[in-house]
């Protein structure tokens, strides 16, 4: 049988779940694709210049995306986007 407090955790996963759900169905494809180019360590003059927009717009798209995730600058992004499948996990390398 299910204590109070798991029960408690179990829905507050499930919220935690639908929550992100709700912010990738939000995201346009623009978005993704903008995401995607911050990941890869894209300036928002090349993302500008690889979309065929204006540095501006780049901008404006990046601030959406920011208010749109709650988060705080590029960094809050791409952890944002990692956490969410919408790119892959850096690996880290092994030293010798």
């Amino acid at each position: 049988m299910e204590t109070a407090a798991q029960k408690k955790e179990r829905i507050r996963r499930q919220n935690e779940k639908a929550h992100k759900r709700r912010l990738n169905e939000e995201l346009t494809k623009r978005d993704i694709e903008i995401i995607k180019l911050i990941y890869q360590e894209k300036t928002t003059q090349e993302i500008a210049e690889k979309l065929g927009k204006s540095k501006r717009t780049i901008d404006s798209y990046r601030l959406y995306i920011i208010k749109k995730i709650g988060c705080k600058n590029a960094v809050g992004i791409i952890k944002y986007a990692i956490a969410n499948g919408l790119v892959p996990a850096p690996v880290k390398k092994r030293r010798r």
